[in-house]
C-alpha cells in the first residue's frame, strides 16, 4: 500500500507512578487532586462542555499464542507493532513497521484462524488493511485496500460466525459497514450503509445474544444505537435513541451478568453510565453518573471477577479507575488515581490469563504500559515500552 492507509486516534501518554523526572516532567506518587470530583445532577448538564482531547490511537489484540501486540501510528504515519516476547511477559521485542502512510490510528481485529488483521484509513480516505501470514506470525501481506470514503478511522470487530467487520463514518455523516464474505477470507461485501447522522466515532459490543450492537453520538449530543436482527445477520433494527448529553465517544461493554453497560463523558465534564435492563433487552436503566471530571474518552473492561472497571483521565493529566464492588452491581468504588502524565486517550486490553494491561502515551510521545500484578489485583508501576507516537 506504501501511499495510502489508515486513520485511527491514539489514546495515550504518561510515565511511572514512581516520583521521576521525565523530559522536564516531574511525575509523583501523589497526584495534583486526589480524585476527579464533579456535581451529580440527575442527568448530564445541558451547558455544553469541550470534549475529550481525541479519540484513541492505540490498539491492542492477543496472538493465537497469548501474547499481546500493540500497535500505534509513528511520526512517519507509518503503523508500527511491538509484541510480548513470551504470554503474559514484561518483555517486549523491538518496534517493527508495518509501513503504510495512514491519517489517524490504526484498528485492529482477529479472524477465525486467528491472525491479527491491520485496518487504516489511507490518505485517499478509504480502508486499507494487512493481517498476520499466519497466526502468531512476524511476517505479514501486503496492504490492500477495502475501497470507500470514511470521515472517521474504521472500528473493526467480528460477528458471531467470526466474520471480521469493520464500521466508520462516511462522507453523508451516516454509519457505513462492509464485512468478510466468509471466515478468513480476502473477500469482503460492499459497502452498505446503516444511515443515522453521527458525530463520534462508533463503537460496537456484542448483545447476550450474539448479535451486534453499534452505538455512536448523534447531532442532538444523545446516544443512539441499532442491532442486528438476528446474531450474522445483514439486517438491521431502526436507530433508537438511548438519550443522554454527550460530549465523547461512547464505551460499551458487556457486563457480568451479560448485558451491555454503556459509558461516555457528559456536559458537566462527568462520566455517566446506563445499562440494560436484562440481557438482549431494548430497555435500559436512566443515566447515572459516576462523577469525576474527565479529560478523555472512558476506558472499560471485564475483569476476571466479572466485575466491570472503568479508566479516564482526570484534570491532572493522571490515569484514574473505579471498580464495581461486585459482579452486575450498580455500586462502584471511589476514584482512584494511578499516576502518570497522560497525553492522550487510554487502551484497556486483557491478557491471556485476564490481567488489565493499560497502554498510554507519555509526556516524550513513548508509548508505556501498566498491568495488574495478578488477575482482578492492583496495578505495578508504568513500565517504559518507547517508541515515538504521533
Amino acid at each position: 500500500m506504501e501511499g495510502a492507509v489508515a486513520t485511527r486516534r491514539v489514546r495515550g501518554a504518561i510515565v511511572t507512578a514512581t516520583a521521576l523526572t521525565l523530559l522536564g516532567g516531574v511525575i509523583g506518587s501523589a497526584p495534583a487532586q486526589a480524585a476527579p470530583v464533579g456535581a451529580k445532577p440527575a442527568k448530564p448538564v445541558t451547558t455544553r462542555s469541550a470534549g475529550p482531547a481525541e479519540a484513541p490511537a492505540i490498539d491492542t489484540a492477543l496472538n493465537r499464542d497469548g501474547r499481546l501486540s500493540a500497535f500505534v501510528r509513528g511520526t512517519n504515519d507509518a503503523v508500527f507493532v511491538k509484541t510480548q516476547i513470551k504470554r503474559g511477559s514484561s518483555s517486549w521485542t523491538n518496534w517493527v513497521s508495518l509501513g503504510g502512510v495512514i491519517t489517524g490510528a490504526p484498528r485492529v481485529g482477529i479472524d477465525e484462524a486467528r491472525r491479527i488483521q491491520v485496518f487504516a484509513r489511507g490518505t485517499d480516505n478509504a480502508i486499507w488493511t494487512k493481517r498476520q501470514t499466519s497466526p502468531n506470525s512476524s511476517s505479514w501481506t501486503s496492504w490492500t485496500t477495502l475501497g470507500g470514503v470514511l470521515n472517521s478511522d474504521p472500528t473493526v470487530t467480528s460477528d458471531q460466525a467470526r466474520r471480521l467487520i469493520v464500521f466508520g463514518e462516511g462522507t453523508d455523516g451516516a454509519v457505513w459497514t462492509k464485512r468478510q464474505k466468509d471466515r478468513n477470507s480476502t473477500n469482503w461485501t460492499s459497502w452498505q450503509s446503516l444511515g443515522g447522522k453521527i458525530t463520534s466515532e462508533t463503537s460496537v459490543s456484542f448483545d447476550k445474544d450474539q448479535r451486534l450492537n453499534i452505538f455512536a453520538r448523534g447531532t442532538d449530543d444523545a446516544l443512539w444505537t441499532r442491532r442486528q436482527s438476528y446474531a450474522n445477520s445483514g439486517s438491521w433494527t431502526p436507530w433508537k435513541s438511548v438519550g443522554g448529553e454527550l460530549t465523547s465517544d461512547a464505551e460499551p461493554v458487556l457486563d457480568g451478568k451479560g448485558r451491555i453497560q454503556v459509558f461516555a463523558k457528559g456536559t458537566d465534564d462527568a462520566l455517566w453510565t446506563r445499562r440494560q435492563m436484562s440481557p438482549n433487552s431494548g430497555n435500559w436503566t436512566n443515566w447515572t453518573s459516576l462523577g469525576g471530571v474527565l479529560t478523555s474518552n472512558p476506558a472499560a473492561v471485564l475483569t476476571k471477577s466479572g466485575k466491570l472497571q472503568v479508566f479516564v483521565r482526570g484534570t491532572d493529566k493522571a490515569l484514574y479507575t473505579r471498580v464495581q464492588y461486585d459482579n452486575g452491581s450498580a455500586g462502584w468504588t471511589d476514584w482512584a488515581s494511578e499516576g502518570g502524565v497522560l497525553t492522550n486517550e487510554i487502551e484497556a486490553s486483557g491478557n491471556h490469563d485476564w490481567r488489565v494491561t493499560v497502554f498510554v502515551r507519555g509526556t516524550d510521545n513513548a508509548l508505556y504500559a501498566k498491568s495488574q500484578w495478578a488477575p482482578n489485583s492492583p496495578y505495578g508501576s508504568f513500565a517504559y515500552l518507547g517508541g515515538t507516537l504521533k
